[in-house]
């Protein structure tokens, strides 16, 4: 369960039940899982308190914090996102094959803790660049197949994230066409690779939801949220929508979420927020559902 709008036109009401999977990124609205468990109980508690969200993105959990939190997650789809993994060094993409080698162990030995607690769904990023987009990718590309080759076995999917190039993140894998591109091809051998395609990036790569409109055979998640526009220039930050500098509003996320209908996707929706100084996770993620639920109002209104 959701939620539904209810929009009115020409004296008549329509209702429309939110189509998609809704999920939020756990370690992003309590930035501070990526250090400690000292908040999981409280956090996953709370983002599964009303049913809003059906799914949730975590991070590394330890046993015996799997053990305190699994009570409330029976009934929501978790994803174990290696993004955080992945920026902090264990890079799938390292020129150096020692190190590329023991990234995708790494990953591997992680993804076998999660497959035995029933989990099936996994996500990654490419890596830093180091000196050469193109190597870069060659490595990324042999790490995505010995990881998809090691899901399929499993029964378990995999989506690739697209991040900047040259603004912030700086991953290897940038563009949707060129994510899209390396997909694809891996798809050949491994149908169980995905394309993962984040709203709060697209403004560091200069791209807009019309660009999906290609894609949509090889869409697995769709994250949205907001970049930041600060003195620096654009930061892959994820502020809650209308925090000061956010760039995407409710019209933006509107834009998608018509964009998403009209080629027909049926993957999660998954919001990427995080608190910035003052805010709090509560008070992020409520900000938040206030948004989508405007948001998907206006795209309603649209198709009447």
């Amino acid at each position: 369960m959701v939620f539904t709008v209810q929009v009115k036109k020409n004296g008549l009401c329509f209702s429309s039940e939110f189509p998609w999977k809704l999920g939020i990124v756990l370690f992003m609205a309590y930035p501070s899982l990526q250090k400690s468990e000292d908040e999981l109980e409280k956090g996953i508690k709370f983002l599964t308190l009303d049913n809003f969200f059906d799914r949730l993105e975590v991070q590394r959990i330890s046993d015996d914090g799997w053990n305190k939190v699994k009570k409330y997650v029976g009934k929501v789809d978790i994803a174990r996102a290696f993004q955080p993994d992945i920026l902090a060094g264990k890079n799938l993409s390292a020129l150096d094959e020692a190190k590329r080698k023991e990234a995708v162990e790494y990953v591997k030995g992680e993804m076998g803790v999660w497959l035995k607690r029933g989990v099936q769904q996994f996500a990654v990023c490419s890596g830093n660049i180091t000196t050469s987009i193109e190597e870069g990718k060659k490595q990324f590309t042999k790490s995505i197949k010995e990881l998809a080759e090691y899901a399929l076995k499993n029964c378990a999917v995999i989506s690739v994230e697209t991040f900047d190039i040259d603004k912030d993140k700086k991953q290897v894998i940038g563009p949707v066409h060129d994510a899209a591109n390396l997909v694809k091809e891996i798809r050949k051998e491994y149908p169980n690779v995905f394309l993962m395609w984040d709203q709060s990036h697209a403004p560091l790569l200069g791209e807009t939801p019309d660009v999906l409109r290609k894609y949509a055979d090889i869409l697995g998640v769709i994250h949205i949220g907001c970049g930041l526009k600060a003195k620096e220039g654009l930061l892959d930050w994820h502020p809650v929508y209308h925090t000061p500098g956010a760039i995407n509003d409710e019209n933006d996320l509107a834009q998608l979420f018509n964009v998403l209908l009209e080629i027909g996707y049926c993957g999660p929706v998954t919001v990427e927020i995080k608190p910035q100084e003052g805010q709090t996770s509560e008070e992020v993620v409520n900000s938040a559902k206030g948004a989508i639920y405007t948001a998907y109002s206006l795209a309603v209104k649209k198709l009447l």
